[in-house]
């Protein structure tokens, strides 16, 4: 079986009304869709999505869509099941040229966020191949729920303690009981008494994470991660800048008493690798649909 075709789609809807975060405002939701198609008929499905796409916009769009063009020699004529070596190709572009294409390490964001799409449409197709769920390829489940939580609480113009109180109740209503709010935003009094507000809203029992966008610096993290300790925070996730983070993150750590998550900064595995052998998080946040698949 043998791969015949890729095809890209790039979808984008807007929201009926922007929200913020604590470094930018999201108007609307884009998607990178790939599909891939083999000699058998079989077609894979990837996804690609994340802030370089929602956030860059229409050139944005282009540039992915000109870099998967670039990369299709690489995957068209391939094994599907040779997962694992277009992988390594494709991500060997970031630093090299492979097989006559030229490298695109001045565009490595771009490429891996491309990646990821293909990553998972190969698995897609594997899965269908081999007519059983990407888990058992995986090496079977390891438990048959995962537990699920929402992102909301971003900023909204005109917000009032009430739309709070109104958002947490949507979400207990669809059976959620760990949520994650925006913060950073506002200076930490502020953001610590909305997050005050929404933990008297969903009482002692729901799991509240806190998400700061990468918005704070060190001192700002550590003083607005003690002011919302009193809330019983599951997580605080990704604090300080990408430019810095581990620096931070270390200091941080030995500052407060909220288990740090981050991640979001890194895009290869083994830039994650790293950061977990120097304890610098407690939880990593990874998102395969553009960190490479």
């Amino acid at each position: 079986m043998k791969i015949k075709a890729l095809d890209t789609y790039f979808l984008s809807a807007p929201l009926p009304q922007p929200v913020r975060t604590s470094t930018s405002t999201i108007s609307k939701v884009s998607e990178l869709i790939v599909t891939l198609t083999t000699d058998a008929g079989l077609v894979g499905i990837g996804e690609a999505h994340g802030p370089f796409l929602s956030q860059g916009g229409p050139d944005a769009m282009r540039a992915v869509g000109q870099i998967l063009e670039r990369i299709t020699p690489l995957v068209v004529g391939q094994d599907p099941f040779s997962v694992e070596r277009i992988w390594q190709d494709l991500f060997a572009l970031t630093y090299t040229s492979v097989r006559g294409i030229p490298t695109l390490a001045q565009q490595r964001r771009q490429l891996v966020t491309a990646i990821s799409a293909i990553d998972i449409a190969l698995w897609d197709l594997m899965g269908k191949a081999a007519q059983r769920p990407v888990h058992a390829l995986l090496g079977g489940a390891l438990r048959t729920r995962v537990p699920a939580y929402v992102t909301g609480f971003y900023y909204r113009d005109g917000e009032r303690p009430d739309d709070l109180r109104r958002e947490a109740d949507l979400y207990l209503a669809h059976g959620y009981r760990t949520l994650k709010v925006k913060v950073a935003g506002l200076p930490p009094e502020a953001d610590a008494e909305r997050v005050g507000v929404i933990r008297k809203a969903v009482g002692d029992d729901v799991k509240l994470m806190i998400d700061a966008n990468q918005g704070w610096d060190l001192p700002t993290a550590i003083r607005a991660a003690k002011l919302c300790e009193p809330h019983d925070i599951f997580w605080l996730e990704d604090p300080m800048p990408w430019y810095d983070e581990r620096h931070a993150l270390r200091r941080l750590k030995d500052e407060v008493d909220i288990p740090i998550a981050a991640g979001e900064t890194e895009f290869t595995p083994f830039g994650l690798r790293t950061m977990v052998a120097e304890g610098l998080v407690d939880y990593l946040i990874i998102d395969s649909t553009w960190a490479g698949g």
